[in-house]
C-alpha cells in the first residue's frame, strides 16, 4: 500500500513537470512564430581603392635555393590620400641578424634605361630590412605615389657585407 502511494505521488509530480514543460515549449514556439521579421538593406559603394592582389616573388635564376627565397609576396594598396602602402613578406632568406649583411628593396624603373634603385629614392637606408634567424623577412613602407607607375618590378637584393659590390638579386615581383 505504501508503495502504491509513492508511485501515485511520483506519477503526479512527473505529470505536472511534463505539463509545465509542454506549456513552456508551446509559449516559446508561439513567440518564435510571431516574432517580427526585420529586413535590412545595405548599399556599399566600391571605389578604385582596392589593394592589388598579392604578387609572388620569382626567385632569380642564378640564385641557388639554399641561399635564395622559398616563398615571398608583394602587396601594394592605395591608402586613399594619394599614398600607397608597400608590404613584403619573404620566407627562406639567409638570416642577417648580427652578420653585417642586409637585404634592400629596389624598384626597376620603367624608363628606357632599366635602371634600378632603392624603392625609396630619398633614403637607401629606409629601403633596407633584416631577416631573423627563422629566415623570415618583412618590409613595410608608405610611398607618396603608386609604385606600379614608376617601376616595372620590385626586387629583393642581398647585400653581403653591406657592399653594393656584393649585391645579388634574390627575387623579383613584376607589376
Amino acid at each position: 500500500m505504501i508503495y502504491s502511494r509513492r508511485r501515485g505521488a511520483s506519477s503526479a509530480v512527473l505529470s505536472a513537470a511534463v505539463i509545465a514543460l509542454i506549456v513552456i515549449a508551446a509559449a516559446g514556439f508561439g513567440l518564435y512564430v510571431t516574432k517580427p521579421s526585420v529586413t535590412a538593406t545595405s548599399t556599399e559603394v566600391m571605389t578604385a581603392m582596392e589593394a592589388s592582389p598579392a604578387m609572388a616573388f620569382i626567385p632569380a635564376p642564378n640564385v641557388m635555393m639554399a641561399e635564395g627565397i622559398r616563398n615571398g609576396y608583394l602587396v601594394v594598396a592605395p591608402l586613399g590620400n594619394g599614398n600607397y602602402s608597400v608590404e613584403i613578406h619573404a620566407e627562406g632568406l639567409e638570416p642577417t641578424t648580427g652578420t653585417g649583411n642586409i637585404y634592400i628593396v629596389e624598384g626597376q624603373q620603367k624608363s628606357g634605361t632599366m635602371a634600378s634603385g632603392p624603392i625609396i629614392a630619398q633614403s637607401a637606408h629606409a629601403s633596407e630590412f633584416e631577416v631573423g634567424s627563422d629566415g623570415i623577412g618583412q618590409y613595410f613602407v608608405i610611398l607618396t605615389a603608386n609604385p606600379a607607375t614608376s617601376f616595372e618590378s620590385v626586387q629583393l637584393v642581398f647585400l653581403g657585407g653591406m657592399s653594393m659590390g656584393n649585391a645579388t638579386v634574390i627575387a623579383t615581383a613584376t607589376f
